[in-house]
């Protein structure tokens, strides 16, 4: 730095001026590009939350739709009736009926998994000495769950 500033000492005025303006033509250049990445990014941001809010939208009158089928199917209508309220052809209702009960069984299935091996691991924690409250806590699992006694 201080060999071009004493460069920069040695030079006529008149390179100095034309310097001066090179340099701030530069800058002008380079606070330019940033107004206009500044821009981009904000209009990237903003598709990306129109793209959002169209996702959450469509996931939502998913979810709006297969209330409906389900709440109309466990309450004992039929196919029809549910097609015909909600404005499906009948297969199409069958299709979705399936694909939820399937949805369902799976679940049903991982939290059945999971609850299994909270309880492996309570009864793990109660063998090595942690309370009862303690493990109840850390698991986020219900009492019922947790044995009384560290030995069953």
């Amino acid at each position: 730095m201080r060999t071009l500033l004493n460069t920069l000492n040695h030079l006529p005025a008149r390179d100095l001026r034309q310097l001066t303006k090179l340099i701030n033509n530069l800058a002008q250049s380079v606070e330019r590009l940033a107004v206009d990445a500044e821009q981009r990014e904000v209009q990237v941001k903003k598709t990306e939350q129109r793209d959002l809010r169209k996702s959450e939208k469509l996931m939502l009158q998913k979810l709006k739709l297969q209330r409906a089928i389900m709440t109309r199917y466990q309450a004992g209508y039929s196919i029809e009736h549910i097609a015909t309220v909600l404005d499906y052809h009948p297969k199409t209702i069958a299709r979705y009926i399936r694909k939820f009960q399937t949805d369902l069984t799976i679940l049903k299935e991982i939290d059945h998994n999971v609850t299994r091996r909270k309880i492996e691991l309570a009864k793990g924690m109660l063998k090595r000495g942690d309370r009862r409250d303690q493990v109840i806590r850390k698991l986020h699992i219900s009492g019922y769950y947790v044995p009384l006694n560290p030995a069953a």
